[in-house]
């Protein structure tokens, strides 16, 4: 919905501009226009592969989040290692945690220009942590489009993130590329794993 209103309102000035006499500032604002709807339509393929997609039933997930992400970003080499168990999270948080790093991911891949996404995560005390970095050209996370600009996904990240009573960071790594981490508390395992 976010999305069709931007749309909208990058049309309505487009048309503005153009009865103003303003034909590059109409056309810059069809460029927004055009732009969000491209990403309207990415988010809507998402969310119709999240209604058909099932949680995984077996504990392998790094499955679960190759699957998550594979097809979203095109040539890009992927390489996971998840060493969390599969009960260490609630469906909730495994379902939101899915839909994050692949929104991560796809950033990474879209606007980044990687080469390769790594994804990691571990549990530990008490600490369900997920990282996920890239070789691409990075950004500076303080300057970066928002919601303003017709760009929903970091926000929706930090929403889903909020949600869950999670922490996000977002760093552009000294060598290239970007480090989104995720944490979340979880109950800690018997024996301290």
């Amino acid at each position: 919905a976010q999305n069709l209103t931007g749309i909208s309102l990058q049309l309505d000035a487009a048309e503005l501009a153009d009865q103003n006499g303003r034909p590059q500032m109409a056309k810059a604002h069809l460029a927004h226009a055009r732009q969000a709807l491209r990403a309207c339509r990415e988010n809507l393929r998402c969310c119709l592969g999240d209604l058909r997609s099932d949680l995984p039933g077996s504990a392998d997930m790094n499955a679960f989040i190759r699957r998550c992400v594979a097809p979203h970003i095109g040539t890009v080499r992927l390489s996971v290692r998840i060493n969390v168990p599969r009960s260490a999270l609630s469906e909730r948080a495994l379902f939101a945690l899915g839909k994050i790093v692949r929104e991560l991911a796809v950033n990474a891949a879209r606007h980044g220009k990687p080469r390769r996404i790594f994804i990691a995560g571990e549990r530990r005390d008490g600490q369900v942590r997920i990282s996920v970095h890239d070789d691409g050209c990075g950004f500076d996370p303080a300057t970066a489009p928002g919601v303003t600009e017709s760009h929903f996904g970091l926000q929706g990240v930090r929403e889903r993130i909020s949600n869950l009573a999670g922490v996000f960071t977002l760093v552009r790594r000294p060598r290239g590329g970007m480090r989104a981490t995720v944490e979340l508390a979880v109950p800690q395992a018997k024996g301290g794993t």
